[in-house]
């Protein structure tokens, strides 16, 4: 039985997921980026732009389900 104030977090949980937001970069892992929501890894090669492109296919996180925004990660 959920109470109306967690029901109206969840509804605002679910809301922000749906904004797209860019996945997280480090410099001690350059080939690595993560989900701005949940920290999920995507790997891959920055030379390798067949493989930036895979990445791009995840529209929202495998793991989370928070849209991503791939544009300036290349």
């Amino acid at each position: 039985d959920v109470d109306n104030k967690e029901l109206h977090r969840l509804i605002d949980e679910a809301i922000e997921k749906q904004i797209a937001k860019k996945p997280n970069e480090t410099d001690a892992y350059p080939h690595r980026l993560y989900c701005p929501k949940c920290y999920f890894t995507f790997c891959f090669n920055k030379e390798n732009l067949d493989a930036i492109k895979q990445l791009q296919m995840y529209n929202y996180c495998p793991d989370c389900g928070q849209a991503l925004l791939w544009g300036d990660t290349e």
